[in-house]
């Protein structure tokens, strides 16, 4: 870890890769979260399951991407165990795809369990992505954003890799408060001071949806279904809206 990382850690214990592997991990989590998915996921019937939810959410993302032919790089980042970035790959099958996580043993599951020609994952912080200033085509981000330090560090990270006209595609919550897991830096009120900060980082905001109905309480009554209502209250709680964003990349204001 990073000298920043580790700062964070004593900030975030609970964002720390061990908390984190935790999390992801273990067999309750998974069977909750659905498969190798973790994300709230966007639910269409009351009879849908957390991984067919999941993958819905990953694939309203793709759809946001109306020349999905034109790109060559492209990037998952906080990609989890890689089902996303497995489904990415294979929309953008004529694409190099790279799922990024900052878990090493997230990232060596993902590598065993996804073996495709053009998908890769790398171990890397979402706010230092290896990757040449703009090198890449398209940037996904599924409900990851809002734990990274900082989310507005991550959009410059972003800008900075991508190339010019280059789109991020991403599904991220706006939270009421800061918590062990949302750091107060990522603290936004509305979708409107969201899209200002995206501005200020050099973006055009193509879309920004709200898709809070399909998502939190959906996925809310699915918890308490499964006998976890504490997790269903605090997720409700804590979540101010839930977004569905793509931008693209352009020249940066106000002298950045």
């Amino acid at each position: 870890m990073s000298a920043m990382q580790d700062a964070d850690a004593e900030r975030y214990p609970n964002l720390h890769p061990d908390a984190y592997d935790l999390a992801i991990l273990h067999p309750q989590y998974r069977k909750m979260m659905g498969g190798n998915f973790y994300n709230f996921g966007l639910w269409s019937e009351a009879s849908d399951t957390p991984e067919i939810a999941s993958a819905r959410l990953t694939q309203a993302a793709i759809d946001l991407d109306r020349e999905t032919e034109s790109a060559r790089t492209v990037l998952d980042v906080g990609c989890g165990l890689g089902a996303g970035s497995a489904q990415i790959a294979d929309v953008y099958c004529h694409a190099k795809v790279c799922g990024i996580n900052y878990s090493p043993r997230q990232i060596a599951r993902a590598e065993t369990t996804y073996r495709k020609e053009n998908l890769s994952f790398q171990c890397a912080d979402a706010v230092a992505l290896p990757f040449p200033d703009g090198s890449v085509d398209r940037v996904f981000c599924i409900e990851a954003a809002m734990h990274f330090q900082t989310r507005v560090d991550f959009l410059d990270e972003v800008w900075r890799t991508l190339r010019p006209g280059g789109q991020l595609y991403a599904a991220d919550i706006l939270c009421t408060k800061a918590n062990d897991i949302i750091p107060a830096e990522n603290v936004v009120p509305d979708g409107a001071s969201y899209a200002a900060k995206c501005r200020s980082a050099g973006f055009e905001v193509l879309v920004l949806d709200t898709i809070t109905d399909r998502t939190v309480g959906p996925f809310a009554a699915h918890l308490k279904r499964s006998g976890r209502g504490p997790i269903a209250r605090f997720i409700k709680d804590m979540t101010q809206e839930y977004i569905l964003v793509a931008l693209r990349k352009e020249a940066k204001t106000n002298g950045g």
